[in-house]
């Protein structure tokens, strides 16, 4: 190791003496710290016992949902689009009929054969 290196390494760790030692979030924003003055990461996150994927880490933004927001439309066997309550309201229709316990396959077979979907 370099003198330079050497005298980091004593920097970082005195820096952590100074706090305490367990606290993950106080290791992390005592690597931030010298990490942003220019000592070199693997040897910082090494001193502080963190792993580079938990520096790295950048937390989801929680109000954003993953995937595809649903559509409005429901696509028809025609080709053409229907708003989604309308189809609602015809699937309502098929199960409103005496006698219906249908599940999702027979209620899609029906719809297909009265051309609702």
């Amino acid at each position: 190791m370099i003198v330079a290196e050497k005298e980091l390494l004593i920097r970082v760790q005195n820096e952590l003496l100074k706090k305490t030692f367990s606290k993950k979030s106080i290791r992390l924003s005592v690597a931030q710290t010298c990490i942003s003055e220019g000592i070199r990461a693997n040897l910082v996150l090494k001193i502080c016992q963190i792993s580079r994927s938990s520096y790295y880490y950048k937390p989801h933004i929680e109000d954003k949902k993953a995937g595809k927001s649903p559509s409005p439309f429901t696509k028809k066997l025609t080709g053409s689009y229907d708003n989604d309550s309308v189809v609602i309201e015809e699937i309502i229709k098929l199960l409103a009929l005496p006698f219906v316990d249908y599940g999702y396959l027979k209620t899609t077979t029906s719809a297909d054969r009265f051309s609702l979907a």
